[in-house]
């Protein structure tokens, strides 16, 4: 009989910047998890705080099985490619208001924008980090098999929920090539 694996219960609102920067904290997806969608009035207001490096590795934790540690990764690194891509959004939404208004389109206040950069190539240098932290838990995993079914339930809960397209997380080969050597047959990674 095949093992349960957390499922994606539903979509959670978003309400505050506080929640979303709960969200953005890593945690093991040990159990039935939700996907957060904040609005753009969060993201906007999210952009206004300062940005910080959160944390992100996973907890070393032995009682937590690596299957829920890379979900978890996984989930994080979802989380901040929406933010990303709502953020620069957000700054083309801007000039384009304007456009339809028949006003000249400008550049938003310069201040904002650079803190919405900012923002942006944080959130890019974490997902870095992160896809870096699940390469390096692939091989401890106890169950490819396991891991493959809650890769795809954590995919397709951010597909549902975030849009189509969210639930790709990364261009990076996620099954490390192990290389062995020419008569080395003591499976050392070379």
């Amino acid at each position: 009989m095949r093992e349960p694996v957390p499922r994606c219960a539903d979509e959670m609102p978003v309400l505050d910047v506080d929640t979303l920067l709960r969200e953005l904290q890593y945690r093991p997806l040990s159990y039935d998890f939700y996907i957060p969608v904040p609005t753009q009035r969060i993201i906007a207001a999210l952009i206004d705080a300062e940005p910080d490096r959160l944390a992100l590795g996973p907890s070393r934790d032995p009682s937590t099985r690596t299957e829920h540690k890379m979900a978890g990764l996984i989930h994080g690194v979802l989380l901040r490619h929406l933010l990303a891509r709502e953020m620069q959004a957000l700054l083309t939404k801007y000039n384009a208001a304007r456009w339809r208004r028949g006003a000249p389109a400008r550049e938003p206040d310069a201040a904002w924008r650079r803190r919405c950069e900012d923002w942006v190539s944080l959130l890019e240098r974490d997902v870095r980090d992160l896809e870096v932290e699940y390469i390096y838990h692939w091989f401890d995993l106890r169950s490819s098999e396991y891991m493959t079914r809650l890769k795809a339930e954590v995919e397709e809960g951010w597909e549902m929920h975030a849009g189509y397209g969210s639930g790709k997380w990364t261009n990076r080969d996620v099954a490390p090539v192990v290389k062995r050597r020419k008569g080395d047959g003591d499976g050392r990674r070379g």
